[in-house]
């Protein structure tokens, strides 16, 4: 069983994204709308897949937080945005990502991927 964090700034959102992966046999480990504390939770959980919103509120954006956990293990990285591709050239890392607004269906297979 895969697991996952959720890292977004739109609770609603944020919400949304839990419940269908619950649903799905997903186990999602936790939620945050800030980056810091993402960075500390999922340092701690070591999730099989982040799933992070790329223009969070606060000090640090979704970039940042990937790039910080990736530094200290490999997990997925699944940025979500309403940007364009081209907005995640600056990302050093591996990533999949899905822009908003996105379905079920590229939501599950995004995470198949």
């Amino acid at each position: 069983m895969k697991t996952i964090f959720i890292v977004e700034d739109e609770v609603i959102i944020s919400i949304f994204i839990k419940m269908y992966l619950e649903k799905n046999g997903f186990i999602v480990l936790g939620t945050s709308t800030n980056g810091n504390q993402a960075v500390d939770i999922i340092s701690r959980e070591k999730p099989d897949i982040a799933i992070i919103d790329v223009t969070l509120k606060g000090e640090i954006n979704g970039i940042d937080v990937a790039n910080k956990i990736y530094e200290l293990y490999h997990p997925k990285i699944i940025f979500v945005t309403g940007l364009e591709e081209h907005a995640l050239r600056s990302v050093k890392i591996e990533y999949s990502y899905l822009r908003k607004p996105f379905d079920n269906i590229h939501l599950l297979k995004v995470l198949q991927d």
